[in-house]
């Protein structure tokens, strides 16, 4: 499932990373349009990317919708899909545009659904939706525009067969349902032309679905109803076909310069913002010291959470286009989800406290102050302490057990996009950036530290492997902007 998950990504990544840096070229090899051009008309698009989801869960009595795991455990997925869709602008002035829009995604964002109580779990997957919102830009220059959304989004999630956690064996008759639930998705991504009617998008685009009640059903009847609230984000990029020709603005009057004079790039910088994100790890539970699995089925957790982020870098400006540098920076935040010891029914929060990663860039100036630019390096994330509380008791009794902080390490890849908006403070800009990470596996010991614990200690190792996908926004400084 890993081997899969990364080959998707590289592939997409590297598909999307040519579209970013043959775009260009191909623009340079047309005749521009001469601005001011109209946004205004009715456009079509196709794409695809990666995304995400995080499933709080908890277990009912079926009869009388009493809890009966009473904790919120969060479960998680991940994919890839495709995206088709059209929409509708109107350039209201020189600058402003807003529209409409609608569109669907194919996707295989898959992970688990649990039962915890009979050592349970399916895999369940996203495999649609739809989005229908309307979005307002602000144009950069008369090509690029960055812009917001919202919206109402729909998705449909699989049924899942429970299989037994303990061997992945089938248990008859045994599956929570299809279903489909609608919910809310905010927005933000960059659009820009590459030749006349041609446009290349990137977006990033969060959504929450609403709590939905699941019936498990078994042959004689319903077992338990778990109530499953899930949230996804995804990252995309499209390419967009204009059908109206390009009219001339009604005034023909020219377009407001906002972004700063053509800089040399080269420099260092520095920088700070904050974001969001999202990691998923794949999960089993072994017996201490032996290695035997004791719960072999893997099972996929979750968490979500906010960040702040500083750091600093330094780029070199090789051609009229090219820019490539240097970078590092630290993240600090509560990127926090469920960490499982499904034996005793234990379950901690656990969270992605803190990250640091360093890596290299190459980007291609579409215009002297806007920068798009792809992204790899070393990461390494810290997760905190996890202390594991009773399933079965409402979390209201203490276990003892706890598994330890630690950190691990792994690679990452992005794809984002600069620019210098700002032409009273030269060297200041403004930075959006996606990032998917992959780290190691580490084997976690559920330990008891107390006089007062009744089962053995070590109770288990849990192995842990995370990923997780972030997204950014940052203020950038560049401490010599050489002119």
């Amino acid at each position: 499932m890993k081997t899969e998950r990364i080959r998707n990504l590289v592939t997409a990544t590297m598909a999307l990373g040519g579209i970013v840096f043959t775009a260009p070229a191909v623009a340079q090899a047309a005749p521009p349009p001469a601005p001011p051009m109209s946004w205004t008309g009715l456009y079509g698009y196709v794409g695809g990317g990666f995304g995400m989801w995080t499933g709080d869960t908890t277990t009912l009595e079926p009869n009388t919708g009493l809890c009966h795991l009473c904790v919120p455990q969060t479960q998680g997925g991940s994919g890839g899909f495709g995206r088709i869709g059209f929409g509708f602008d109107y350039q209201a002035t020189p600058q402003i545009v807003g529209g409409v829009f609608a569109d669907f995604d194919f996707s295989n964002i898959q992970g688990t659904i649990q039962d915890q109580e009979p050592f349970a779990v399916g895999r369940i997957t996203q495999d649609r939706s739809f989005a229908v919102g309307a979005r307002a830009g602000w144009l950069l220059t008369p090509e690029v525009m960055p812009f917001i959304e919202g919206g109402f989004t729909q998705a449909h999630f699989s049924s899942a067969a429970i299989v037994s956690s303990f061997n992945g064996a089938n248990i008859a008759g045994f599956a929570t349902p299809a279903f489909v639930h609608g919910g809310w998705f905010i927005g933000a991504g960059a659009e820009t032309m590459i030749i006349p009617n041609w446009y290349l998008r990137g977006e990033y685009r969060y959504s929450d679905y609403g709590m939905k009640s699941l019936p498990e059903a078994v042959p004689a009847g319903t077992l338990f109803r778990v109530n499953f609230h899930p949230t996804t984000q995804t990252f995309g990029v499209a390419l967009k076909y204009k059908f109206d020709k390009w009219d001339a603005l009604p005034d023909a009057s020219p377009l407001p310069a906002t972004a700063a004079a053509p800089v040399n790039w080269t420099g260092f910088y520095v920088g700070a913002g904050g974001g969001y994100g999202m990691w998923t790890a794949d999960t089993t539970t072994q017996v201490p010291g032996s290695g035997v699995c004791i719960l072999c089925q893997t099972q996929t957790q979750g968490g979500n959470g906010g960040f702040g982020t500083i750091g600093g870098g330094f780029d070199y400006q090789f051609t009229e286009h090219l820019v490539a540098g240097v970078f590092g920076d630290v993240d600090l935040g509560s990127i926090t989800g469920t960490i499982q010891d499904q034996g005793p029914f234990f379950a901690g929060r656990l969270s992605n406290d803190r990250t640091f990663a360093f890596g290299a860039r190459a980007g291609y100036l579409v215009t002297p102050a806007i920068l798009p630019f792809v992204d790899v390096g070393f990461t390494q994330a810290h997760f905190d302490k996890a202390t594991m509380v009773d399933t079965e008791a409402n979390g209201n009794n203490p276990t003892g057990f706890s598994t330890p902080a630690f950190s691990t390490s792994g690679w990452f890849v992005g794809l984002g996009a600069e620019a210098q908006i700002f032409p009273s403070i030269p060297g200041l800009a403004v930075r959006g950036e996606y990032r998917h990470a992959e780290y190691g596996g580490k084997s976690l010991s559920d330990t008891c530290g107390g006089a007062s614990c009744t089962f053995p200690t070590p109770q288990a190792n849990i192995t842990f492997r995370p990923s997780s996908e972030t997204f950014r926004l940052q203020l950038v400084y560049k401490l010599n902007p050489f002119r």
